[in-house]
């Protein structure tokens, strides 16, 4: 038997923007026929080039750097834009997005395969492509994009353009779809990790490109790949489906084998305890089963992965505590293994949480096992086997997406309605109730968080304007969890907060607590216009906004200077932080908290515990209530706040921790405290692009 190459995405999502393929059913007309035409829509952030339409590639075409709102547009697109493919000769037939890049395949009609057009952030590869040294690198690369031919002859006649993108060492990369090289291969599915991508072409044979720090390229090494390298498969294998993750991958073949490849730790590549990490595409075994099962369906994620056989049985593997591989234990699994309790039902969609996980079936229904409260049963103890969530105002509903949080789980409906369950303590959960939650139920019934498009009548939507338009899956653009409150952001710039309110962290007048999402009324202080929220970050009890003219907003607790305000008063309602005018990155801890101006410098405030703030050895019991410039020569993109301790990106994608060294978190090899930002060596540079560090 051979397994067929999988289905194709019509709808992605990456960590700030996504993409919709739109399929017109009026069509055009060709050779007197009529004949659907496929339509890319592209909506969210316009930083790190990510909006390949038409305006953003007349205005920045590629570029060594960017300021998303400098030039008086909105740094992010709050509704869907077009995609500018009229160079493409073909139909877009699927979609993926990654970290800070995105790629459409293209196929002509009755092909098999097609090309990959790619745009996005180029740092480490993640385009395929080499940072352009020479004016002819940039001209090959206007040659192999969408790029007009006006817009091509000013790129190449402007000298200061030059200078940006071949004299800097910065960020760069492209805001117009470039054809990716393969030579000779057609494509016929592409799939983006969150910094580098795998392609798969119609002979089978697997492609990866782009940052490939845990062995995730499986090209036998752990540094970046610039242009597209052939994964040798053992045996020649054939491949007919690739999932690229965060740190490792996993190919299928047509065997219907699986194989997989990258970081190895907890079992997630299914290869035994022995397996700390694979370079290269190794062989799934399957213990204990005489005929190894067909399987037509892999994912993978962060610490656990999964499968789909070809009857539709989940198998999970990886990290086992709490239950969350449904096996009725705990234990890591170092190999694949069915989850039974999942026999009789078909899955096309697994999410993999800290402590639970989910299942979505193929008639739209959620299955859950994991940590208790968090798979939405309403039990007192861990979930181990998986068990249907059955909720009556789920009956009916066709579920397109599950995500899992780390206290309670929601669900988004095709029709763009928003369930939660879990722990209902303080209100987290927006519904009108504080107790616990055994089943899903519905955020705002009858009014979806997003709501700008309300079905007024078979076939058409309805904006808050009475703009009619087409439906899209998609509506929040931005989930946050704080210690006992939580916030969703829309693709409009609304802010929605509901849970606990004791020190104003929900924005509430009178520190009552929120059961339902209450809309955030903020008003910038100097235009006297409401505020659109580009994102937040929400700490233990307190709450940092970044504007979409990135000014930063701050309320909630403040005993410990968190607010960067200059006091240590609660605050109520977002309070502008003057002592820093811009910032493009933000972060919150239990006590602390950080940003990035756009120039890369980093400001940490608040509790100095532990050296956490990275301020040095005079700095480690007492507070700062104002932001202060951390003293460090590399320039920062991203960061991130735990309770003690503090992680960084830089710009060449090194990584630096301080704060508590308990339990080896800082990475150095000790358990030793670091005042100040010290550089994990470890990890080699230009391979991060985030850090995540766990808060409470």
């Amino acid at each position: 038997m051979s397994i067929n190459f999988a289905e194709p995405s019509r709808l992605s999502a990456g960590f700030y923007h996504s993409l919709v393929l739109s399929n017109d059913r009026e069509g055009t007309l060709i050779e007197g026929e009529r004949q659907s035409v496929s339509r890319v829509y592209s909506f969210g952030t316009r930083r790190n080039f990510l909006q390949a339409t038409a305006g953003d590639i007349t205005g920045r075409g590629l570029g060594g750097s960017e300021n998303p709102g400098s030039d008086g547009k909105d740094s992010f697109f709050s509704e869907p834009q077009l995609l500018d493919s009229s160079g493409l000769s073909g139909q877009v037939v699927s979609v993926s997005c990654g970290g800070n890049h995105s790629a459409v395949l293209e196929k002509r009609p009755g092909e098999e395969g097609g090309q990959v057009w790619m745009w996005g952030l180029g740092n480490g590869g993640r385009l395929g492509i080499e940072r352009p040294r020479k004016r002819i690198d940039l001209e090959h690369i206007l040659d192999n994009s969408l790029c007009a031919e006006d817009t091509k002859a000013a790129l190449l006649s402007d000298k200061t353009y030059h200078q940006q993108i071949m004299g800097s060492e910065g960020k760069w990369g492209l805001s117009m779809p470039f054809r990716v090289d393969f030579g000779m291969d057609r494509i016929t599915c592409v799939s983006c990790g969150t910094d580098f991508t795998l392609a798969l072409t119609e002979n089978g044979a697997i492609y990866a490109w782009g940052i490939g720090s845990y062995g995730n390229l499986g090209t036998g090494m752990i540094c970046d790949q610039w242009t597209p390298a052939l994964v040798q498969m053992p045996s020649e294998v054939k491949c007919c489906q690739v999932a690229a993750g965060t740190k490792h991958s996993m190919a299928l073949a047509t065997t219907g084998a699986m194989y997989s490849w990258g970081h190895g730790g907890h079992g997630r590549l299914g290869h035994g305890p022995a397996c700390e990490a694979a370079l290269r595409p190794t062989l799934v075994q399957i213990e204990g089963e005489k005929k190894p099962p067909v399987f037509k369906f892999v994912a993978v994620g962060e610490a656990h992965s999964a499968s789909i056989d070809l009857v539709g049985q989940v198998w999970c593997w990886g990290a086992g505590s709490f239950g969350r591989c449904g096996h009725g234990e705990e234990d890591d699994n170092m190999y694949p293994r069915q989850v039974s309790s999942m026999i009789g039902r078909s899955c096309c969609q697994v999410a993999l949480g800290v402590c639970h996980s989910l299942a979505l079936t193929v008639r739209g229904t959620i299955w859950s096992w994991g940590g208790f409260l968090y798979t939405g049963h309403g039990e007192d103890d861990d979930i181990e086997t998986a068990r249907e969530l059955d909720a009556e105002n789920l009956k009916g509903q066709n579920i397109v997406e599950i995500c899992a949080g780390r206290f309670h789980s929601l669900a988004l409906s095709s029709t763009g309605d928003v369930f939660s369950w879990g722990s209902g303590s303080m209100g987290r959960l927006g519904l009108a109730s504080t107790g616990d939650v055994a089943c899903p139920e519905q955020v705002c019934p009858g009014k979806p968080l997003r709501g700008w498009m309300q079905e007024t009548q078979k076939g058409t939507w309805e904006s808050r304007e009475g703009k009619q338009g087409r439906q899209l899956e998609s509506q929040v653009q931005v989930l946050a969890c704080g210690g006992m409150h939580s916030a969703a952001v829309e693709k409009d710039g609304s802010c929605w907060l509901w849970g606990h309110g004791e020190y104003g962290q929900n924005s509430s007048s009178n520190a009552q607590d929120f059961w339902k999402p209450v809309l955030l009324a903020a008003i910038d202080p100097l235009s006297g216009s409401k505020i659109k929220v580009l994102t937040v970050a929400l700490g233990m009890e307190h709450c940092l906004m970044i504007s979409k003219n990135l000014e930063l907003f701050a309320w909630g607790r403040n005993h410990h200077g968190q607010l960067g305000l200059g006091t240590t008063k609660d605050a109520n309602e977002p309070t502008f932080v003057a002592a820093l005018s811009k910032v493009s990155a933000v972060a919150a801890g239990e006590d602390h908290s950080a940003a990035i101006t756009p120039g890369g410098e980093l400001y940490t405030w608040g509790n100095a515990e532990c050296g956490k703030l990275g301020h040095g050895s005079s700095m480690i019991r007492s507070s700062m209530g104002f932001p202060k410039q951390v003293k460090i020569e590399s320039r920062m993109k991203s960061v991130s706040c735990g309770a003690t301790h503090t992680a960084v990106i830089g710009s060449n994608g090194e990584l630096f921790t301080c704060g508590a060294g308990w339990f080896g978190r800082l990475g150095h090899g000790d358990m030793d405290n670091q005042y100040s930002l010290k550089l994990v060596q470890t990890v080699m540079p230009d391979l991060g692009t985030t850090a995540e560090c766990p808060r409470f």
